[in-house]
């Protein structure tokens, strides 16, 4: 949601009246306009406080500076970022932090006193002399995918997270981590409880403070079972809405149409069907949009096709049902140790930076209502019977009228499929014999060809498409960057 660019120098030249967006010197600070976000520029004794969010700044009242950034950090109600100023004694300084609940990404570069901190990877990528790959988070991301890692694929470029805080002064930069936070335990159910109707009563209240925000909110419907309760909570809330969906082939889509078709009619949206392989992810890798950042979604050309192809478009809203896996998954706030610090639900921050910037270029806010902090603990409080097999989404979807046919459906929909069929037509040697991360080294290129043979003869594993996809992501950014 911001865009910064700051030489320190500069914060010597600020005015005592001053808007949003901001040009002082050679710097700037912009915000992601959009009529869900609030801004507010603030005066103290010490500087200016900057707000950027989904609300009005909730903290506008409190002077002392350190207690205001331990409250932002812990804020669960809604997304934002706190920017402090300050010139005192001729020691200019930048604080930012962010609040605990968000999903979109933002990047950060700080060279020769310019502090660069944008929602959009290639304006961290301006101020660095000499490009060059992070060896070790190419590694990683090749193994693993999308990681909480501070680290990005361009040295000297890095992730800020939800709840962390970033301080910036004079040849001195430095990350806080986020705060940790007491994680739910299962506890005992009355015998008279609703589950179910508290559930979805939770969702609702989410999706209800951007009812006088929103004009046109766009819902992501595959058909599955997380993105059909957003739809049918936000149909309960929303003045209007609407929807797309990425249509598979053959019976697998004949199936998602069937069950699209109740939902859509029970949240009476207005819906756009688009087909899934219309642009599969490999080769929506020639896009130039899909080689800007390494966090993304391998379903992004779809996507944005389909988006952009609605014809009741343009939105200013996006509804995602990312987060039921942490609705239904134990231990999701885990870390791996070369992942940051904290309690923030990892995939699903993961997943929201990745996913919201395709949206966030076309002008459209992304909201991820199962992620938010508020449903999460919910979901964490009830005993693991509610949460196996996404039991309490069932009951819940059960409860608003739909089929059972669309509980139990016949076949067991996926989008990898999309790319399994595309991986048929692939030349998979030839990709990799090119590749940028050969020449450094990063990758093992007779392993990965032998297994690319034997594939196109016994079939391709998920995990091994995945990889793949991986390797050509880090190849096509790199690529992107360096001469």
């Amino acid at each position: 949601m911001l865009v910064l660019r700051v030489d320190l120098n500069d914060l010597k030249h600020l005015l005592p009246k001053m808007t949003l967006p901001l040009h002082f010197g050679n710097s700037k600070i912009e915000y992601f306009c959009s009529p869900i976000i609030q801004t507010s520029i603030e005066r103290i004794e010490k500087g200016f406080w900057i707000w950027i969010g989904e609300d009005d700044d909730p903290y506008r009242d409190i002077q002392d500076i350190d207690l205001r950034i331990s409250k932002y950090s812990l804020h669960t109600d809604c997304e934002g970022i706190a920017i402090f100023l300050q010139t005192k004694n001729n020691n200019p300084t930048i604080s930012l932090v962010r609040t605990y609940q968000g999903t979109t990404p933002l990047y950060v570069n700080y060279q020769q006193d310019v502090l660069t901190v944008s929602w959009r990877y290639e304006d961290t990528i301006k101020n660095i002399a000499h490009i060059a790959p992070d060896l070790e988070f190419c590694r990683l991301f090749i193994q693993y995918g999308a990681l909480q890692t501070r680290n990005q694929i361009i040295r000297d470029t890095f992730n800020f997270w939800p709840g962390e805080q970033l301080k910036c002064a004079l040849n001195k930069f430095s990350f806080a981590s986020a705060p940790q936070r007491n994680i739910p335990s299962p506890t005992p159910v009355r015998e008279d409880a609703m589950v179910c109707g508290a559930f979805f009563d939770i969702i609702k209240a989410g999706l209800a403070r951007y009812t006088k925000k929103t004009k046109k909110p766009l819902v992501e419907l595959s058909g599955g079972l997380d993105s059909s309760t957003l739809a049918l909570a936000a149909g309960c809330v929303l003045p209007q809405l609407f929807s797309y969906g990425l249509i598979q082939m053959g019976i697998m889509g004949e199936q998602q149409k069937k069950r699209r078709f109740e939902i859509v009619g029970l949240a009476n949206a207005r819906d756009h069907e688009y087909p899934a392989n219309s642009c599969p992810p490999f080769a929506g890798l020639n896009l130039p949009e899909c080689q800007r950042a390494i966090f993304d979604d391998n379903h992004r050309p779809g996507c944005i096709s389909a988006t952009d192809a609605h014809p009741e478009g343009p939105f200013d809203l996006l509804i995602a049902g990312i987060g039921g896996d942490e609705l239904m998954m134990e231990h999701t706030y885990t870390r791996s140790e070369w992942e940051v610090e904290g309690t923030v639900c990892t995939s699903t921050a993961v997943a929201g930076a990745g996913r919201a910037d395709m949206f966030m270029r076309r002008g459209i806010w992304p909201i991820n209502p199962l992620g938010s902090l508020d449903v999460i603990d919910f979901c964490r409080s009830l005993p693991q019977e509610y949460r196996k097999d996404r039991m309490l989404i069932k009951l819940n979807l059960a409860r608003q009228g739909v089929s059972d046919g669309f509980l139990f459906p016949r076949i067991h929909e996926h989008y990898g499929e999309t790319m399994r069929d595309e991986m048929i037509g692939l030349d998979i040697e030839s990709m990799l014999s090119s590749s940028i991360i050969c020449s450094y080294g990063i990758l093992n290129l007779l392993e990965m060809t032998d297994e690319a043979r034997w594939s196109h003869y016994k079939g391709f594993d998920y995990t091994y498409i995945l990889k793949l996809w991986n390797i050509a992501k880090i190849d096509k950014v790199l690529g992107s960057y360096l001469s």
